[in-house]
Parts: structure tokens; C-alpha cells; sequence
């Protein structure tokens, strides 16, 4: 799943390894000692590790799902820690089981919700060849930005949103402060680096599927407001050089009027 969704490069000597270094780390230790112990907090720690990436990686694709499976995750892991001296100790032994019950029920629940989502389940059917001719960056006008939503309406562009709307097949995730739960599409405007993230995964997904990316950016004066001018540049140049080396398109809807003259010179220098 985190390779799938957060393009995360996971080859499988690292899936195997892990438990496999587990396992013989807690025979080795069973052989020595009578009561080992340190096994169960070295596999702790690394779900408790693991938790956090899930946490991190699933929330901006699937919300408070995403979220709440990083979180039991950590649970899972701090559980694992403490469960020897939890079963030596007859008074905490049936919370211990309670707990335990729970924390494997809402492992089963978020799971289930994410792999029964919408998102984790679609397929997308759409021909390239519908747009042959959309391709490199280009930059418009709110205004014009009509014009563009009316040609790409019912094409899987990828869109980052402030205040204008979106066609309904557009994959859109809206800048705002608000956080995961409140709204799970949200990107907060100080994760630039998450812009980027998704941008190199649609482009994966779309080039999977034979489609050309195209990826549409909106709201950079919003962003103005929370970041230096050279961080929102450095993120635009990222940005545009894996769309177009993948021979996507970009489309960047910027007010000249909200920009100096010398910003503004810049953001066209580094897009075009």
C-alpha cells in the first residue's frame, strides 16, 4: 500500500527481511534466555516506525482512514512492547486481552475501509488521444480557466485547488489550513513537498495506464501567503520538470496582477 499510494520505493529483500531479522532475533534470545523479552519490544519498535509512515503516506489519499491505520498501527506497537509484562501480571492479563481485541478490530476496520474505498478500487477508462495536443506548461487566467475545466471536464487530471471548482472526474485536493479529518482532500499550505509527492505518483499511475498526466495548479498567491517566494519556486521547477519529462502537461492558473513584476518574471522564466 505504500508503495501503490504514496510512490514509495519498497523492494521486496526489505518486506522479507524485516520480519525475517524478527523471528531469529526472538529464537536466538528464547535459546539464551528463559524469558525474553527484548524480541517483543524490538518488533514493537518497528510497527510503532512503521505506524508513522503509514500515518504520514495514507492520509492525504484516503483521510481519516489512512490516519486512524497509522494510529492503531503505533497502538499495535507500543502494545507488542509492554505485552510481557502485561500476560506475568494476573491483574492486568484480561485488560491486556480486551485491549488487544480492539486494537485488532480497528486494525481490520481502517484496513477494510481504505481497500473497499473508491479510490483504492477504480479504474480509470479514458483515451489519451482525446487530447493529443495538451502538452509541456501552460500558464492562464482565472478567467481562463473556464475554457480549460470545459476541454479536460471528464479527463483525470490531477488538480490543486484554492477557490475555484473542480470538474467531478478530477482527482482534486484543495490548499487550506484546515487538517485530514476536517477535510481529506486538504493539502495545508506549508507541505509543499507533499505537492510533488503526488504529482511523481499520479504521473506513475498515469503512465501505467498508457494516459498522458496532466496536472493543474491553482492558488499559488494563497501559498505566497504561507511560504518564501524561492520555496513555491524551487517546488514549481520540481514540479514542472517530472510532468514534462514524462510528457505530461501543466497547467498553472496564476493572477499577474497579485504578483511583482520581478516574481512574476521569474515564475515564467522557470515554467516556460
Amino acid at each position: 500500500m505504500l508503495k501503490e499510494e504514496g510512490n514509495v520505493p519498497i523492494p521486496k529483500a526489505g518486506v522479507i527481511v524485516q520480519p525475517l531479522v524478527i523471528a531469529l532475533f526472538g529464537i536466538g534470545e528464547s535459546i539464551i534466555e528463559r524469558n525474553p523479552e527484548d524480541g517483543y519490544i524490538f518488533g514493537g519498535l518497528l510497527t510503532v516506525i512503521l505506524g508513522a509512515i503509514v500515518a504520514e503516506t495514507l492520509s492525504p489519499y484516503y483521510g481519516r482512514d489512512g490516519k486512524g491505520l497509522g494510529i492503531t498501527l503505533v497502538i499495535s506497537g507500543v502494545a507488542s512492547a509492554v505485552y510481557p509484562r502485561v500476560v506475568s501480571s494476573p491483574q492486568l492479563l484480561t485488560i491486556g486481552q480486551i485491549a488487544a481485541l480492539a486494537v485488532g478490530a480497528n486494525l481490520f476496520y481502517f484496513y477494510y475501509k481504505i481497500v473497499s474505498s473508491p479510490r483504492f478500487i477504480k479504474n480509470e477508462t479514458v483515451e489519451v488521444a482525446e487530447f493529443p495536443e495538451l502538452e509541456g506548461v501552460l500558464i492562464i487566467s482565472p478567467e481562463e480557466f473556464k475554457q480549460i475545466k470545459t476541454q479536460l471536464k471528464d479527463y483525470p487530471v490531477l488538480a490543486f485547488l484554492r477557490s475555484l471548482k473542480p470538474s467531478e472526474k478530477w482527482n482534486s485536493l484543495f490548499f487550506t489550513t484546515l487538517d485530514y479529518i476536517s477535510m481529506p482532500n486538504a493539502v495545508h499550505p506549508t507541505d509543499l513537498y507533499k505537492i510533488t509527492d503526488m504529482v511523481n505518483r499520479y504521473i506513475f499511475e498515469m503512465k501505467r495506464s498508457n494516459l498522458r498526466g496532466i496536472v493543474l495548479i491553482e492558488g499559488l498567491e494563497f501559498l505566497r501567503l504561507y511560504n518564501e517566494f524561492p520555496s513555491i519556486a524551487k517546488m514549481l521547477s520540481a514540479v514542472r520538470d517530472y510532468v514534462v519529462s514524462n510528457n505530461g502537461a501543466l497547467i498553472v492558473v496564476a493572477d499577474k496582477n497579485a504578483w511583482d513584476e520581478k516574481e512574476w518574471n521569474t515564475l515564467r522564466r522557470i515554467l516556460e
